[in-house]
């Protein structure tokens, strides 16, 4: 099972999981995936915007598509909810930054799909859409642990270049978040004086 973000929601990374016949679960930009019909025929982002732009609030959907030139690999579910108000704002924001960074302005596909989740998955039908959605969710707390890890132990900054030591230095950096996770975690229970009270009777 691939649970993964952007990297594999490509039309390369999907065609490299179908034709080893690895199941998955993955976010993708439907700008960077080139889906067809279940039957072969093209569906382009003229198709499938006016889908999303259709979905109820708060309610996950899907439809089945095909990946162009491996659609004898089987149909793949797109999956696709609306975000929050708040979370659709705090993403057209981040895309229009982005684009502003590479020197042009986003294009108005961008700003439409950034108000949108959109997992690509052949996960058999038997899987629901809350376990699709919760896999996918566990996935973004990783994703959010290792930026943290980077952020407050510059797990991505490695002082070593030998291979053997790099590694080694890296499980250092682990081992002391994971300790200072345990620390976190025993605080919310510590007191001055030692032990736990004991309740009070009426």
């Amino acid at each position: 099972m691939y649970l993964s973000d952007g990297a594999y929601g490509t039309t390369p990374g999907l065609r490299y999981m179908l034709e080893r016949g690895a199941t998955f679960i993955t976010g993708a930009s439907l700008q960077n995936v080139r889906l067809a019909e279940p039957d072969g025929d093209g569906l382009n982002l003229d198709a499938l915007i006016p889908w999303l732009e259709a979905l109820p609030e708060a309610e996950v959907t899907e439809r089945q598509v095909a990946l162009r030139g491996a659609e004898g690999h089987g149909p793949i579910r797109l999956v696709a909810v609306r975000k929050s108000p708040e979370a659709a704002e705090k993403s057209v924001r981040r895309a229009i930054r982005e684009s502003r960074r590479k020197g042009h302005h986003p294009r108005p596909e961008t700003l439409i799909l950034a108000k949108y989740v959109i997992i690509l998955t052949n996960c058999e039908a038997a899987v629901s859409l809350d376990q699709i959605m919760e896999a996918y969710r566990f996935r973004w707390q990783v994703e959010l642990e290792f930026k943290r890890l980077k952020s407050l132990l510059h797990l991505d900054q490695l002082r070593a270049k030998d291979p053997d030591l790099a590694q080694t230095y890296l499980l250092a950096k682990i081992l002391a978040a994971l300790l200072a996770e345990e620390l976190i975690s025993r605080a919310a229970a510590f007191s001055p004086w030692g032990y736990r009270l004991l309740p009070r009777s009426a």
